[in-house]
């Protein structure tokens, strides 16, 4: 199975649950809303407030508004990277359960993911490439086999990846071109293109999901 055919089932997938996706992202709409507005005025406070004790709260304010985005973000990745990849048709309650569930182990091991990579980024480049694409499979195996611990779950990524690296390597390559054409389109588009960056990232998800469910069975 080559790109097109992962493509076409990755968006198979997102068609058949973009109903359930979009009430999903809803119930986070408010919610982001208030944020919003409470950065916007902290900020403004900041700049136009000349007492100390006012700017000194402003800023543990927005240090709190920082935490709950970041919180926010996470538990939606971890909604969608913690689907188990056997699930094909699911409700916004399913992403709120699986959310809940995978929260703090996405958390995590994604900061030690995070930080292995980077670390490798700064010795050299080269090796930073290498290992980010031997080791894109990790996250869906922290929750296809949850049992694996971190080391073991990066091992088995590289075992799928082992002798078909550039392979993988142009799957990824091409899905960015692909992607980043597309939000180029869309900064034309005003307003519509924060919602289109936002379910073309959920999309990635999808894309990467079924890479790592044909490479899977390549392996099996």
């Amino acid at each position: 199975m080559g790109f097109g055919s992962i493509f076409k089932n990755a968006w198979n997938e997102f068609f058949d649950n973009v109903g359930a996706i979009s009430l999903f992202l809803l119930l986070f709409l408010v919610p982001i809303l208030v944020l919003g507005i409470v950065c916007v005025v902290c900020v403004l406070a900041l700049i136009y407030s000349s007492l100390i004790l006012v700017k000194v709260l402003m800023v543990l304010l927005l240090c709190i508004v920082f935490v709950l985005f970041v919180g926010v973000g996470v538990f939606v990745n971890a909604s969608f990277y913690g689907m188990k990849v056997s699930s094909k048709k699911y409700s916004w309650r399913m992403l709120v359960q699986v959310g809940k569930s995978a929260f703090w182990r996405f958390l995590g091991r994604g900061i030690l993911l995070f930080l292995c990579i980077i670390g490798l980024f700064l010795l050299l480049i080269v090796p930073g490439i290498i290992f980010s694409v031997y080791w894109i499979f990790a996250i869906f195996i922290w929750f296809d086999e949850p049992k694996r611990s971190f080391s073991d779950s990066l091992r088995r990524s590289k075992e799928l990846v082992k002798g078909k690296w550039w392979n993988v390597f142009g799957c990824v390559l091409l899905f960015c071109v692909i992607e980043w054409i597309i939000m180029f389109i869309l900064d034309f588009v005003p307003v519509l293109n924060v919602v289109g960056y936002l379910f073309l990232g959920i999309f990635s998800v999808y894309f990467f999901r079924h890479m790592y469910i044909e490479y899977s069975k390549r392996r099996a």
